[in-house]
């Protein structure tokens, strides 16, 4: 099935986002280990917003504290938003890596491959969300050590386990009910 991607800019990111950011997004929607391809689908970046599956807005820390002061410095989607489904990507946290927000990634990566490790992260999460998975909805054994992709993981994770983009089988079983 085809998703119509519309990629939005606020106007503190219109001179910020490159056309190559957008690229990587849709690559990671339907790579292998995505959530995205769990599902069979095929992501297309479309030039308007009409009639679109998937509304990702670039925003910086400032855009995203009008969706509310506990989400600076977080992406957000909200939660099971289809028609379109929607995305708010926080740009400052997938330009570069930064303290504190990437401090967990960096010390399990290394700054060489932090980055590229938490945007996989951040895209599959927020899908997630997009597709009706919340924070709340696994419950993770405290001896299991790669975090699950719907804990919280920009920051630091609530509980200690390492930074993951991976989807457990437990995830795909959840969020294959909620399709």
């Amino acid at each position: 099935m085809q998703i119509k991607v519309y990629f939005n800019k606020t106007e503190r990111t219109k001179n910020i986002v490159k056309e190559s950011y957008e690229r990587d997004i849709l690559m990671l929607l339907g790579a292998k280990d995505s959530v995205g391809r769990l599902f069979g689908y095929e992501f297309i970046k479309v030039e308007n917003n009409n009639n679109v599956d998937l509304l990702i807005t670039w925003c910086t820390d400032e855009d995203i504290l009008k969706l509310g002061d506990d989400f600076k410095g977080y992406s957000v989607a909200l939660m099971n938003s289809r028609n379109p489904g929607k995305i708010y990507l926080n740009i400052d946290n997938w330009k570069a890596l930064r303290e504190p927000h990437h401090s967990a990634w960096i010390k399990e990566y290394g700054k060489k491959n932090a980055l590229k490790k938490y945007r996989k992260y951040v895209i599959n999460h927020e899908f997630g969300h997009v597709l009706g998975a919340g924070h709340d909805d696994f419950n993770v054994s405290l001896s299991e050590k790669n975090c699950h992709l719907m804990e919280q993981q920009t920051f630091m994770p609530k509980r200690i386990c390492k930074p993951s983009y991976k989807i457990h089988k437990k995830t795909k079983k959840i969020l294959t009910r909620l399709k």
